[in-house]
């Protein structure tokens, strides 16, 4: 049997990879990898036709919680948005929120 990597424990971040809805872009997606415990790479699109692009993260985990800190520059976006795991979801400064999709 295949025992599961210590990088991805129970209490480790490996909940936060998935496939997420974002309200901003309905017909779009965003794909959340982790990379060890630390890093973060999110393919997403916004419209079906739209290019894919994929950025990079840096996860923070503290007794306060996690955050990934994302570089949505390629997409025209800020260098450095923090956004704050809660449960199964990413919220944002700006007041939007990915929805991770279950199941997936």
């Amino acid at each position: 049997f295949l025992q599961p990597s210590s990088a991805f424990a129970a209490d480790d971040i490996a909940p936060i990879n998935g496939i997420y809805a974002d309200p901003n872009h309905k017909n779009g997606y965003r794909v959340v990898r982790t990379i060890g415990k630390t890093s973060a790479s999110v393919t997403l699109q916004d419209e079906p036709e739209g290019p894919i692009i994929t950025v990079s993260g840096d996860i923070n985990t503290s007794g306060k919680g996690t955050t990934v800190t994302l570089d949505l520059s390629p997409k025209g976006g800020p260098k450095d948005v923090v956004a704050i795991v809660k449960g199964s979801d990413l919220y944002f400064p700006d007041g939007n929120s990915w929805t991770k999709n279950s199941g997936v």
